[in-house]
């Protein structure tokens, strides 16, 4: 039994090692480890079941990532397979020119319920964790830049004989 997992197609384009993206419904794509543990290849036949249903299938692509729990498939495969399946998440791409922001803001004033995420919006603990590194990466880096003149300084200071000889015969 074979649990199918309704993802946003589109991000897995970039994913794919072989074969391509499920364009209808009962095809799939899975990560390596999930065809290699059931010995499935891409173009074979799999029956998925959910809930006593089942619904024939064809593996069409193969991702990289090897979950070897999860596949990826069409709406239409998940609702055939669980017709009370609602979705959880939307993915909306706004015409070219749009405020985004503006309609997440409509999005949320419709309903309170719904949480709209512009992309390119991170969060607090993002921002955080990421000016952490900045300031850790800028500390790391002029400490070591102070070794590195540290050491020409010393050398300089321990040979300066020797280049004052150098100097005066040439």
């Amino acid at each position: 039994m074979t649990r199918p997992v309704s993802r946003d197609l589109d991000s897995c384009a970039d994913r794919l090692a072989e074969g391509r993206l499920p364009r209808a419904a009962g095809e799939i794509i899975a990560g390596g480890g999930f065809l290699t543990q059931r010995g499935l290849a891409v173009g074979d036949g799999v029956t998925l079941e959910l809930n006593g249903r089942r619904v024939s299938g064809t593996v069409v692509g193969e991702l990289i990532d090897s979950d070897s729990r999860a596949l990826a498939t069409s709406w239409e495969t998940l609702t055939r397979l669980s017709p009370e399946t609602r979705a959880i998440e939307y993915a909306v791409r706004l015409a070219p020119g749009s405020d985004a922001r503006a309609y997440a803001d409509a999005v949320e004033a419709l309903d309170p319920g719904l949480r709209a995420r512009p992309t390119g919006w991170s969060s607090a603990p993002t921002v955080t964790v990421v000016g952490f590194a900045t300031v850790f990466t800028i500390l790391l880096t002029t400490v070591a830049s102070l070794g590195v003149f540290n050491t020409v300084m010393l050398n300089i200071r321990e040979r300066r004989r020797d280049l004052g000889m150098l100097s005066r015969s040439a």
